[in-house]
């Protein structure tokens, strides 16, 4: 919400003088609720990426210390031959359930 106040407060004097910013001139003069809608959605569309981005990233981080506590475990054990437990990927929690 600040990136879109403070590009609105910027665009409403400079958009006369820049007209790659998307606004014809001799149409109309932006309003101020169009411009704040116009940069809250482009934000709105920038930052959904890096959520789903982090997110994917925050899971892999997540099974990689699962399978970490999984090995470190000493009640995880094969008694019978007395081999604790090594995981060979971090997808070895969504396996067991």
């Amino acid at each position: 919400m600040g990136g879109a106040i403070i590009g609105m407060l910027w665009q409403i004097p400079n958009y006369a003088a820049h007209d790659y910013l998307g606004f014809n001139p001799e149409e109309c003069r932006p309003t101020v609720l169009k411009l704040f809608l116009n940069r809250c959605g482009i934000w709105f569309l920038m930052f959904t990426n890096f959520v789903a981005i982090s997110l994917l990233v925050t899971l892999e981080l997540v099974k990689f210390w699962q399978a970490r506590f999984i090995e470190v475990d000493k009640y995880m054990i094969d008694e019978e031959h007395n081999i604790f437990t090594k995981t060979l990927g971090s997808n070895l929690n969504e396996e067991l359930g």
